[in-house]
């Protein structure tokens, strides 16, 4: 992954975590209705669950290992004990929903038409 790409995504999630938007949020790139009550969150309504399901199934666990180097994706990983370490782990789900974020735009891209 292009660490410059990388670190325009992760800057652009602090800023919609911090910032209210009205204009477009994770849900509307990841083409589901948005709830105006959490304009502040652009994960509302995406579990943690539903972010690791998704990557795994694009990455697989070995990429998903080299992608973000925690234990346990890379050693024995379980969905389970994943979640119950990412949920436990601020910096770790940080960056778990940054890899989300950066997979949301990349699928956006691929379902946009290119002239």
């Amino acid at each position: 992954m292009d660490m410059v790409l990388l670190a325009q995504t992760l800057l652009m999630w602090c800023h919609a975590r911090t910032v209210s938007t009205d204009e477009s949020t994770l849900d509307e790139v990841a083409g589901q209705t948005t709830n105006r009550q959490h304009p502040r969150d652009p994960f509302h309504g995406v579990t943690l669950a539903k972010m690791l399901d998704e990557l795994l199934a694009h990455h697989g666990w070995e990429e998903l290992g080299k992608q973000i180097p925690i234990r346990c994706f890379t050693s024995n990983p379980s969905i389970s004990s994943s979640l119950k370490f990412l949920r436990r782990t601020p910096w770790a789900r940080y960056k778990v929903e940054g890899l989300y974020w950066h997979y949301l735009i990349a699928m956006e891209d691929k379902t946009l038409p290119h002239d």
